[in-house]
């Protein structure tokens, strides 16, 4: 400030002007009020950013309840389907267990039926060739009953005629 081409004015209030302090203080007086503003501000802001924190505090603690319901929900549903996933599981190997009885039972049944078809073939075979028997026996039969009938026919018209004969012989005797 000294070196300036004014420096040399002897005026006291110039030269309050230009003194190093005056102008540090005014520069003071200048920045304190700026701080001043600037706190004032930034009091407004911090008020308002303590308020976003605790709003952000409360949504944030009823994300966490909400989180804790939901793990808590979830834990629950877990446990029916694993709870549904295990009777299914047990449905499932039970109807294997069905599907290999019956597959067993099945195999068991269709050996049986073809064992029984072979039997009914041989019997039916065998009951063939009994009928053809017995019809040849019926057979036989028959023409020896025809055959007897006729002896029997002749036994009895011999008979009848003997018969006539001793009739006759008796009328013949008693006279």
């Amino acid at each position: 400030m000294r070196e300036l081409p004014f420096s040399g004015i002897r005026s006291t209030s110039f030269q309050n002007c230009l003194e190093v302090s005056f102008i540090l203080r005014s520069e003071l007086k200048c920045v304190k009020s700026q701080l001043h503003e600037c706190k004032v501000t930034h009091r407004k802001d911090i008020t308002k950013l303590q308020n976003q924190l605790t709003e952000f505090e409360r949504e944030n603690t009823s994300l966490k309840k909400q989180i804790e319901d939901s793990a808590i929900q979830d834990s629950k549903t877990i446990q029916q389907y694993s709870y549904k996933i295990s009777q299914l599981e047990f449905k499932l190997s039970d109807s294997e267990n069905v599907v290999n009885i019956t597959t067993g039972l099945n195999t068991q049944t269709q050996s049986w039926i073809i064992e029984q078809e072979e039997k009914h073939k041989t019997e039916k075979e065998r009951l063939i060739w009994r009928s053809d028997e017995l019809y040849k026996t019926i057979q036989i039969l028959s023409d020896e009953n025809n055959r007897l009938k006729s002896i029997q026919q002749q036994t009895n018209n011999q008979s009848a005629n003997s018969n006539k004969h001793f009739r006759e012989n008796r009328h013949y005797r008693r006279r």
